[in-house]
């Protein structure tokens, strides 16, 4: 994931040896509340996909994603 510190954009990358059929990926503030959701595109077993952080305040949030039963969680500081 990046850039972090983050501005405009968060780029998100995934890579799992499984091939499952949804990647999901939530920006989640530091009250728990889902700001953002997106389905990652598989890009040659890469997962890809995008937040827009302009609109998004100044502070700490928390990117989880999922795929089948596997969840990874990734700190992200927006300036």
């Amino acid at each position: 994931m990046y850039p972090n510190p983050a501005t405009e954009n968060i780029v998100l990358t995934y890579q799992t040896p499984k091939r499952p059929k949804v990647v999901k990926a939530e920006l989640v503030n530091l009250l728990g509340a889902v700001v953002a959701t997106k389905e990652l595109d598989n890009q040659n077993d890469i997962y890809v996909g995008y937040f827009d952080a302009t609109a998004l305040t100044s502070g700490v949030f928390f990117v989880r994603i999922t795929a089948d039963d596997a969840i990874q969680l990734v700190k992200v500081v927006k300036n």
